[in-house]
């Protein structure tokens, strides 16, 4: 049988592998989660900078139609200039993601943005490009009408555009976030098993070892206070070659031995009784 020494190293080696894996899954699960809240919050700037695309762009059709009445026509050249900040800062963060998307079926899906985010870009150069032919004209009511032409046929165009890129991204943010969700019920989930799996662990730890030990030692306690009260002829069962085993003989021997010393202590005692007995009647009928 193995030694106690033996099994409390089993026993020692399982918590500790169980605690190794139980470490391990909680470190892949929160680098998962991690990872899913990136995305999450990754599609959630690009969400945000697509809102304030839209928002740029019309502050460049309000601006745009504000210079066509008037007087004196000039391009809104500021408004522009924001409207392409807005559109480099999402096509960024759009190359940020693609850099970064673990999968190729998510960085195909991030990728597939670029296209529509570029198409955008070209039908607003090209809107651009008209207001600025526009303006040439002398005509303010002429002037205005192109303008609003031109904007028309861009919102008829790139709106769709637009509204794709913002829902795609709306959608990335509700499943990365449903992800994130779902990563941390089975977090969760993992959490309560490692439990239950540390107290089924514990139970059967104690019950295969620590029960049978806290037995034997009742036992070898017992044993000895009745041989120290005099019972020399108490024996114990050797029930195993481990450590408890090799005391359990012992202290048999041990008993044994104060047995054998007690018989000759007492067949010494009689002998010198009966010595002492027939000198006393040899004085006595002297």
């Amino acid at each position: 049988m193995r030694s106690i020494r033996f099994k409390l190293a089993l026993l020692m080696g399982g918590a500790a592998l169980l605690a190794v894996l139980a470490a391990g899954g909680l470190v892949l699960a929160l680098r998962a989660m991690d990872a899913a809240l990136d995305r999450a919050v990754a599609a959630q700037g690009r969400l945000d900078g697509l809102a304030e695309v839209s928002g740029r762009l019309s502050d460049y059709g309000l601006a745009a139609i504000d210079s066509a009445n008037a007087e004196r026509a000039n391009r809104p050249r500021e408004a522009r200039a924001r409207v392409e900040a807005s559109l480099n800062g999402v096509a960024r963060a759009l190359t940020e993601a693609v850099a970064t998307s673990e999968g190729d079926l998510r960085r195909t899906e991030v990728a597939g943005l670029s296209r529509p985010l570029a198409q955008l870009r070209a039908s607003f150069n090209i809107l651009d490009r008209q207001i600025a032919q526009s303006f040439a004209e002398a005509d303010a009511a002429r002037r205005s009408d192109l303008v609003r032409g031109a904007l028309n046929v861009f919102a008829a165009t790139s709106g769709p555009t637009l509204s794709f890129l913002i829902e795609a991204e709306r959608r990335g943010v509700e499943t990365t976030r449903t992800e994130a969700r779902r990563l941390s019920e089975r977090l969760r989930l993992g959490a309560i098993l490692a439990a239950l799996g540390a107290l089924a662990a514990a139970a059967a730890s104690y019950r295969a070892i620590a029960r049978p030990l806290l037995a034997r030692l009742a036992e070898i306690r017992a044993a000895a206070g009745a041989i120290g009260s005099g019972e020399l002829d108490r024996r114990l069962a050797v029930r195993s070659r481990d450590e408890l085993g090799l005391v359990v003989a012992t202290l048999n021997r041990m008993t044994a031995r104060l047995a054998r010393r007690e018989r000759r202590i007492t067949a010494d005692r009689a002998a010198l009784e009966t010595t002492v007995a027939e000198r006393t009647a040899d004085l006595s009928a002297a």
